[in-house]
C-alpha cells in the first residue's frame, strides 16, 4: 500500500482514458500499457486515475495536489470535491444502487518551466482525503439526477474521440500555439543573422587575401606587401574574422537548440 498515507490517499496516472498532449485519444485500456510521455511547458492533457473510487452517502472525497507534483509545475484543473455516492450506478434491472466504480479525470498543464515526465500506472498525480457529511438520503431516496457528474461527461467524450482541452483550458492552448510561433521566428532571425554574419566573414577573408596579395593596388602579378601599414590592416582583419567566427558559432548552437525545442512542441 505504497499510495496510502497517514490521512489521504495517493492517486495514481491511469493507462487509459487519456488526451496526450499530441491530441491522441486513449480511450480504453490497452492490452500493452501506455508508453510515458512528455508533457512540455505550455502543454496540456487530460488524465485519469488508476483507482476507481466507489464513495458512500456518508462520506465526501477532498482531491488535493501532491507537494513533488506541483514542484514540477503540473497543475490540475478541476473540481476539488468528490461528491457522496460517487462511483454508484442506478441498476434497472435490480431496481437499486449498485458500486461499480468510476476514475477520477482531470485536466492537467505543465505551468513550469521544464518538461515533465508523465509514466501511466506508476506516476502518482493527486491525493485524496475523506470526511464524513450528514446525507438527507438514504439509497432508497437517492435522486438519479445527483450521480450526472462531469467525469461521466468526460468519460464520454473520450469513448467519442472528441478533445475537451481547447474548451476547458483554451487559454493554455492559445498560450502553447503562442510560443510556438514566438520559437519560429526566434529561429528565422537566428538564420537570418547566421547569414549577415558569415556574409561578413567571407568580406573580411576576402580583404585579407586582397591586402596580402595586393589585388587592388598595382595590375600585373599579384606581389605581397609586407608593410608595417598593410600588416596592421591583416591583423585587424584576422581578429574581426576571429570574432565573427566565434559569433557565427555562438548563432549556429543557439539556432540549433531553438529548433529542437520548437520539435518537441510539435
Amino acid at each position: 500500500m505504497e499510495s496510502l498515507r497517514a490521512a489521504k490517499y495517493d492517486l495514481r496516472l491511469s493507462g487509459s482514458h487519456l488526451i496526450l498532449p499530441d491530441g491522441r485519444i486513449v480511450s480504453n485500456q490497452l492490452s500493452e500499457p501506455v508508453k510515458p510521455f512528455v508533457l512540455e511547458p505550455g502543454q496540456t492533457a487530460l488524465i485519469s486515475t488508476m483507482e476507481q473510487l466507489v464513495i458512500p452517502l456518508n462520506l465526501a472525497g477532498i482531491i488535493g495536489p501532491r507537494l513533488g507534483t506541483s514542484e514540477t509545475g503540473l497543475y490540475i484543473f478541476g473540481g476539488m470535491l468528490v461528491d457522496p455516492g460517487f462511483g454508484y450506478d442506478w441498476s434497472d434491472e435490480e431496481d437499486k444502487w449498485l458500486p461499480e466504480g468510476r476514475p477520477l479525470i482531470f485536466h492537467v498543464a505543465n505551468l513550469g518551466q521544464k518538461p515533465i515526465p508523465m509514466v501511466p500506472e506508476v506516476q502518482r498525480i493527486a491525493s485524496i482525503s475523506f470526511i464524513t457529511v450528514d446525507s438527507p438520503y438514504e439509497w432508497a431516496d437517492f435522486p438519479r439526477e445527483l450521480q450526472t457528474t462531469s467525469a461521466d461527461v468526460l468519460i464520454t467524450d473520450i469513448d467519442n474521440k472528441r478533445d475537451t482541452r481547447s474548451e476547458a483550458i483554451g487559454f493554455l492552448t492559445e498560450l502553447e500555439e503562442l510560443n510556438t510561433r514566438l520559437d519560429k521566428l526566434e529561429v528565422g532571425a537566428l538564420q537570418l543573422n547566421l547569414f549577415g554574419t558569415i556574409v561578413v566573414l567571407a568580406t573580411l577573408i576576402g580583404a585579407i587575401v586582397s591586402v596580402l596579395f595586393g589585388l587592388g593596388a598595382k595590375s600585373g602579378p599579384p606581389e605581397v606587401d609586407f608593410s608595417w601599414g598593410s600588416a596592421a590592416v591583416v591583423v585587424c582583419l584576422i581578429l574581426a574574422a576571429v570574432l565573427v567566427l566565434s559569433i557565427s558559432a555562438h548563432l549556429i548552437s543557439k539556432t540549433l537548440v531553438s529548433w529542437r525545442a520548437l520539435r518537441r512542441r510539435r
